[in-house]
Formats: structure tokens, C-alpha cells, sequence
């Protein structure tokens, strides 16, 4: 018999199930023992690929769980404490949908299959079977989860509608799913969740329920907590937003928009889990009423007293939103809030001042990084403003570590301008030779290290009683662990791109080294914007079981602008650009290298489109495919190789189609790198979005990236297999929370919109459509029918390749390449 860890664990459960307690001991000593010898056998120091040998650690200790359960007096009250201690021990493994069906399948077979049952066991085995059939409807495993859900029913001897409806909805037939839990919906004798599924489907469908019934149903949240009250106020959300989007009336857009706030709100009050929705809802809500309020008191025309009660009460309800809303709610969008203080009503900059001057008084090592930026800002009321933010910080928090943080992030920033200012050639330069050192006599600064870690709080799905209190310092979503900074090497390295940016090395408290890209004359605010979204989508990604069993996700690091047009980039070590890559290998065989290339190919720039085709073609035939070349340098192992492939071309297909859903261009040669220790690719200079590409002096006109170096590296099947199917999978996962997307777009479009008509200036890196045509451009991205998936890929891959179109782009974008 073949002794592995699976046979000995039903070996195991055989012995128990005979009620041999030795020789299930023994049993389980020895797959413990063989566990141990594999980990100390294998090469691998790394937790990730050594988790699946630990894994098998955790299902022996379940097994030994259920051995002691099974002899004690009192098993059900025990099964009913362990509960508890299930779900915990669940959310710690490795969210992998195979790991979390392992170990839901052996509770269900030491536990409760091979034990006697009764009825208290029993309803705690239908749930395991509950949560078996969630899992795999998530996974797409219909049958299994359709079985499982035949059980838990027979179980429970009872129609489980919830969990029906589910199934249905999941399998594309949500008229069948709405129809089962209508009428209990509508007579009352639906569970709170089976009446908020009806509502949700409906939603989603335009099924076009009942509306009485429906606000009924969605105006209940007050009889949740938790998870459950968050999703019921964004249900509500999202049925009063399609009713806003319907109607043309100031009276009613007012009211409606009143009660979003109150609904924004109270989902704030009780969760993250729907985060981006609540706090986008809320803020767009909240400025379109202000402004409404501000027009109001210029007009000299009367209004209506009860909607001037209503924008003058939103306005109150904002003005003490801090003491009802968590602070480490705001920490995201700060960045939003800070850059809407350019507005000329004073009552909303007062409000926007106090939520920013509570958030940094709570939170200064993290929020000063996303403040800075703003001192120099080009709009006077923004400086104005943001200086009285500190000054009042610095009185009312002076027994704090704000006055603190506040001097030295000033002193930082002024040490680092200096160095952006110095002009120096490239290569590696020590700053005691420049005379600008202003920066090595900084020490043991009260400032977090400005990475990811810092700029991304971790909040609390469900806010609980310890996770909700309104103190400042009641809750930390950023952990006490991250290091400070406390000096700066001497050595600096200079680069060779456009505006020469600086290198620098910052060494934590931790002891370890930091690096960051100091860079001037670009405007970093749009890549931060950039990052924020895909930092989001990376949420979105994890939360789809499909996509997180393929690993799926967007290479991310900080941006912190630190100026108008200047700031910090986290260095990311082993990146090599694309065109230096494929140059290095042209010039290697003997071809002419990209500088060449693009001699010939701009020599056909004013040609017809034919002639502009034919030329592109005789370019091709001078640069072969040389990327795949790479591979076979830097990972020389079979299994490494294949892996770094891999990582090339999901993570450029995730990018590809998030790129495409924002309308990110500039995505020339040089601005798509690839980790030489891991094959991912990484996109850097985000900062052209909502379709600026359109704009350019030759208009961008392929929707990603896709030349035939890229193709070609990803093997005999080209973008039709594992990049194609990326694709479609991101691309399902975006339409699924479109309406997220849509919403934090809209804030950031009105944002842009704000500071283009009080600045009075415009740039190609902005869209120049107004705010309202470029969301419709947006929507229209996103009018795909989940059965059109696969065909919206395949036009956007063969966009992406024609020769036609990639004839007509730019010399500098490097279609040849």
C-alpha cells in the first residue's frame, strides 16, 4: 500500500470509524512523522510552497479534534465550541478553494459521517454542507454544490430557498432564483438574507420588482449588525441610485441624494467589506449637494424651504460625520478630500477641513505622506487651507506626536526638494559632494517608512465593538510594526531617463533599506490616483475564488507626490524595460537595434495607410522576436521557467484589461518593465488616464500593449491560451463590481473637472471631454453581457495586434518591438 499522507489520513478515519482509537494514534503519529521528514527533505524555504505539506499539519490536528470530541461526555456542546474556533482556524489557511474544500470535507466525514447523529449534530453538519455548497457554487463546481445542497435539505427537511436562489442565480437563470423567493419575500415569510437576495437580483437583472415592496425590504437594515446591515444599506444604495439616474427633478435628485448620504453612512458605520461603493456614494452625493446649497445662496431666486432644509441638514450631518464614522474609514480617499479644498464654498472646505484635521490627528505617521503634496499646490485656496490644517493640528494635538511628525516631514520635505533640484550627470554620487546634504543630517525621523504598507490601511470588514470605537486612537488599521525612518545613505543613484530622477536609500528602524525614486517635473498625482484603483481591483481580484485559485493580480507600489510636480516612487529592485531587453538581444544577433529600427519606421509616417502597413511589415521582418530569449537567461531551470512565464502573462493580461477599462495609455517600450527575479511585468508612468491617449498629437489607438515580442514569448499558443483566458477572467471580474469602479471613477473624473475650471488649465495627460462625456465613454467599456465575455477579449486582442493600427501609432511607442 502506497503510504502517503491522503491514504494514511483515510486510513485514519477508517480505524476511527471502526472505533480503533490505538491504531488511529499510531496512525496519525505517523503521517505526522512523514509530514515533518518531507519539510526537512525539501529544498524549498519558502512558506508558500512548503504550505501544502503544512496544510496536511492542520487536517491530523482536525482528526485528533474529532477523536477527543467523539469521547467526550458532552459532544454537542463541545461541536458547539468548536464552531467557533472552525471558522478562525478557516480563515487562517490559504484562501485556495481546493485547501478550503479538504478541510470542510474531513470535518464533515471525522465529525459527523462516521459518528452517530442527533439533532444538535446534525444542524452544525448541515452547515458544514452549507458552506461546502458556497464554495463550489463560487468555483463553478454546480453539480457538487447542487448535491451538497440536496443533503443539507434532506438534513434539515426543508426547502433551503436561500441557498436555491443562489444556485439558480449562479447558473445563469435569475428569473427562476427571483420567482422562488418572491412570494416569500413579499408575504413576509422570508429571512431577512432571502429578502435581500430577492432585492440584489433584482437589481442586478432589471427585473423590475414591486418598488414598494422593494424599499420596504431594503428600509429593514435596522434589524442587522454587522456584515449583514452593510450589505442591506448598499442594496439600498444601489436601488435609490438607479432611481436618481431616472429622474430629472431637482426636488427629487435632492431627496434622493440626501438619503444616500444617510445610507453611505450607516454602511460606514458597520463595515468595509463594500467599502469603495459607501465612501464613493457618499462623496459624490454629498459635493453635488454643496454645490446645489452654494448655487442656492447666490441665486436670488427663492427656493423651495424644504430642499434648503435638506442641503443645510445634509451639510450638518457631514460637518459631524467624524464623530459617527470610524476615522480609519477616510484614510483612502484622503487623498480626494485634500484635493477638493480648491473649492470656493466655504461651508464644505470647513467640513473637508475637520474630517482631514481628525484623520491626521488619529493617524500622523501615515496620513502625512498623502498631506504634503498639497503645500505647493497650484490652487491658493489648497495651500491656504492645508496650512491651516496644520497649524491647527499642531494646537490641538500638541501633547501628541503630531507637532512632531509635522517638523520633521517638513524638514524631510525641504531636504528632498533640494537634492530634486540639484543637476547632476548620471551614474552613482555621494550627496556630501554636492553640497546640498541637508538630507544626511535627518535622523530618527517620526515618520513611517512611505511603502505600501504604510499608504494602505487594513480595515475591518465587520466593525465590531472593538473595531468601532470613534476614539482617534482607538484602532490602528495600519499596525504598530511598521519601521520609521532613520537616516538616508550618502550614496545617490542618478538615471539616465528624461528628467534625470534620483535614487535614494532611506534605512528604517527595522535596520533594513529602503529605496525610492526621487522625481521631478512629472505630476505623480495621476499615477498615485492609478495606484489607488488598482490597489482596488487587486480587492476585487482576491475576492473572486477564481481568480485567486489562478493568482491573479496587479504589481502595485507606493507614489507619494510630494509637490505640484514632484514626489517619491517605491523602488521596485530587478526591473528591466522591454526596450532594453529586446535591444540587448538585436544587437546580440547581429540585427539593428531599436534606435534603427525607428529611423525606418518613421520614415513611412506621412505614407497612405496601405503604404504605412507595408512599411510596418518591412520593419517586422528586421526584429525577429528576441523576448522570449530572456526567459531562458534568467530562469535556466525547467520549473522556474515555466513559472516566471506564467507570472509574464497573467499578470500583463490583468493589466492589459484594467489598462483598457480606464483608458490607460502611454504604454510605449519603456514603460513596461519586467521582475527578473519572478517574470512579472510591471507597469510604471500611469499617469494618462480616461482615454488621454486619444488625445495625443498621433492618437493611441490600440487598446493595450500586445506586440509580437510579448506574443511570442508566450509560447506555441500565442495570446490564445493562458492569456486569453486571463483576460476573460479579469474582465468578468471587473463587470462583476462595475458598478464599484464606476462610482470611484465618477469621483475622481469630478475631481479632475473641479481643478480644470478653477486652475483654468488643461494638459493632454487630462481627458479633455468633460467629466460627464468621459464617464459615458467608461460605461460603454463596461456594457458587456457575461456571455459576451470571451468575444469582447477576442475583438480587444485583435485590436490590440492589427498591423493596421499599429502602423498609425507613434515612432516613440515602438510597435516593432
Amino acid at each position: 500500500m502506497n503510504r502517503d499522507i491522503p491514504a494514511l489520513i483515510g486510513c485514519i478515519i477508517n480505524e476511527m470509524h471502526k472505533n480503533n482509537c490505538i491504531e488511529a494514534a499510531q496512525l496519525m503519529d505517523e503521517a505526522r512523522i512523514k509530514v515533518i521528514e518531507q519539510l526537512t527533505m525539501s529544498q524549498s524555504k519558502s512558506y508558500r510552497k512548503s504550505y501544502p505539506l503544512l496544510f496536511n499539519l492542520q487536517l491530523i490536528e482536525e482528526l485528533e479534534e474529532s477523536q477527543v470530541t467523539s469521547e467526550t461526555p458532552e459532544r454537542a456542546k463541545h461541536l458547539e465550541n468548536l464552531e467557533a474556533r472552525w471558522k478562525k482556524t478557516f480563515g487562517n489557511i490559504v484562501p485556495h478553494t481546493q485547501h478550503q474544500l479538504d478541510l470542510l470535507h474531513l470535518r464533515k466525514a471525522a465529525y459527523f459521517d462516521i459518528r452517530s447523529s442527533d439533532d444538535e449534530s446534525a444542524t452544525i453538519s448541515k452547515n458544514i454542507l452549507l458552506h461546502i455548497v458556497s464554495i463550489n457554487r463560487k468555483a463553478g463546481n454546480m453539480i457538487i454544490a447542487d448535491d451538497a445542497l440536496q443533503q443539507a435539505e434532506q438534513q434539515s427537511n426543508q426547502i433551503l430557498y436561500r441557498e436555491r436562489a443562489k444556485l439558480l442565480w449562479k447558473k445563469g437563470r435569475p428569473k427562476e432564483a427571483a420567482d422562488l423567493l418572491m412570494p416569500r419575500a413579499l408575504s413576509g415569510e422570508a429571512t431577512f438574507e432571502e429578502a435581500l437576495l430577492y432585492v440584489d437580483i433584482d437589481l442586478q437583472h432589471a427585473l423590475e420588482g414591486d418598488a414598494k415592496n422593494m424599499v420596504k425590504i431594503i428600509n429593514r437594515e435596522g434589524q442587522l449588525e454587522g456584515e449583514k446591515a452593510e450589505k442591506a444599506n448598499i442594496l439600498c444604495i444601489k436601488w435609490y441610485g438607479k432611481r436618481l439616474n431616472e429622474t430629472h427633478e431637482e426636488h427629487l435628485q435632492i431627496n434622493i441624494k440626501t438619503y444616500l448620504i444617510k445610507r453611505s453612512i450607516s454602511a460606514l458605520q458597520r463595515g468595509s467589506k463594500y467599502y469603495y461603493t459607501s465612501m464613493s456614494t457618499l462623496l459624490n452625493c454629498w459635493f453635488d449637494i454643496a454645490n446645489i446649497g452654494q448655487q442656492m445662496r447666490k441665486s436670488s431666486t427663492p427656493r423651495l424651504t424644504d430642499l434648503s432644509k435638506k442641503v443645510t441638514d445634509a451639510s450638518e450631518s457631514m460637518l459631524n460625520i467624524t464623530n459617527v464614522v470610524p476615522l480609519y474609514q477616510f484614510i483612502v480617499f484622503l487623498p480626494r478630500l485634500i484635493s477638493n479644498l480648491l473649492v470656493e464654498d466655504d461651508i464644505l472646505a470647513g467640513s473637508l477641513a475637520k474630517i482631514i484635521l481628525e484623520v491626521f490627528g488619529a493617524y500622523p505617521r501615515h496620513t502625512i505622506w498623502l498631506m504634503l503634496g498639497a503645500i505647493d499646490s497650484p490652487v491658493s485656496r489648497v495651500r491656504l487651507r492645508i496650512r491651516q490644517i496644520f497649524e491647527k493640528a499642531r494646537t490641538k494635538f500638541s501633547n501628541s506626536l503630531v507637532p512632531a511628525v509635522i517638523q520633521d516631514a517638513f524638514k524631510l520635505r525641504e531636504a528632498l526638494y533640494e537634492l530634486s533640484s540639484v543637476k547632476v550627470s548620471s551614474g552613482t554620487i555621494d550627496m556630501g559632494t554636492l553640497g546640498k546634504a541637508s538630507l544626511l543630517h535627518l535622523r530618527d525621523l517620526q515618520l513611517h517608512m512611505p511603502g505600501e504598507r504604510c499608504l494602505l490601511p487594513n480595515l475591518p470588514e465587520i466593525i465590531t465593538k472593538s473595531t468601532s470605537s470613534y476614539d482617534p486612537f482607538g484602532f490602528d488599521p495600519c499596525g504598530n510594526s511598521l519601521p520609521q525612518i532613520s537616516r538616508f545613505e550618502p550614496t545617490i543613484a542618478v538615471m539616465k531617463s528624461l528628467q534625470m530622477p534620483k535614487r535614494i536609500t532611506a534605512i528604517g528602524s527595522d535596520g533594513k533599506e529602503y529605496r525610492f525614486l526621487l522625481k521631478k517635473e512629472d505630476d505623480l498625482r495621476k499615477d498615485a490616483r492609478t495606484m489607488e484603483f488598482n490597489n482596488m481591483i487587486n480587492t476585487f481580484l482576491k475576492k473572486n475564488p477564481e481568480a485567486r485559485d489562478s493568482g491573479l493580480y496587479i504589481r502595485t507600489y507606493s507614489v507619494v507626490p510630494l509637490g505640484n510636480r514632484w514626489g517619491l516612487i517605491e523602488w521596485i529592485d530587478n526591473l528591466f524595460a522591454l526596450k532594453a531587453v529586446v535591444n540587448e538581444y538585436l544587437m546580440a544577433d547581429g540585427f539593428d537595434g531599436v534606435s534603427a529600427l525607428a529611423a525606418k519606421f518613421d520614415a513611412y509616417k506621412l505614407g497612405t495607410a496601405s503604404e504605412k502597413v507595408q512599411g510596418f511589415e518591412k520593419v517586422l521582418a528586421s526584429s525577429p522576436p528576441t523576448f522570449y530569449k530572456w526567459f531562458l537567461r534568467n530562469f535556466p531551470e525547467p520549473n522556474q521557467w515555466l513559472n516566471s512565464r506564467t507570472r509574464f502573462i497573467k499578470t500583463l493580461a490583468v493589466m492589459s484589461i484594467v489598462g483598457y477599462c480606464i483608458g490607460l495609455g502611454d504604454r510605449h517600450a519603456e514603460n513596461i518593465t519586467f521582475d527578473e527575479t519572478n517574470g512579472d511585468c510591471v507597469h510604471v508612468d500611469l499617469n494618462l488616464l480616461f482615454e488621454g491617449g486619444s488625445s495625443l498629437p498621433t492618437p493611441e489607438i490600440v487598446p493595450f500593449r500586445l506586440t509580437h515580442n510579448l506574443v511570442d514569448a508566450m509560447g506555441i499558443l500565442g495570446y490564445s491560451g493562458t492569456f486569453k483566458q486571463t483576460c476573460e477572467l479579469t474582465l468578468k471580474v471587473l463587470l462583476d463590481n462595475q458598478e464599484t469602479l464606476l462610482t470611484v471613477y465618477e469621483t475622481h473624473l469630478n475631481e479632475l473637472q473641479t481643478a480644470r475650471d478653477l486652475t483654468g488649465k488643461q494638459s493632454l495627460r487630462i481627458e479633455r471631454n468633460p467629466a460627464t462625456e468621459t464617464m459615458n465613454k467608461l460605461r460603454a467599456k463596461f456594457d458587456t453581457k457575461a456571455g459576451q465575455i470571451g468575444e469582447r477579449v477576442a475583438q480587444l486582442i485583435q485590436a490590440a495586434t492589427s498591423k493596421q493600427n499599429l502602423s498609425q501609432m507613434y515612432v516613440g511607442w515602438a510597435p516593432f518591438i
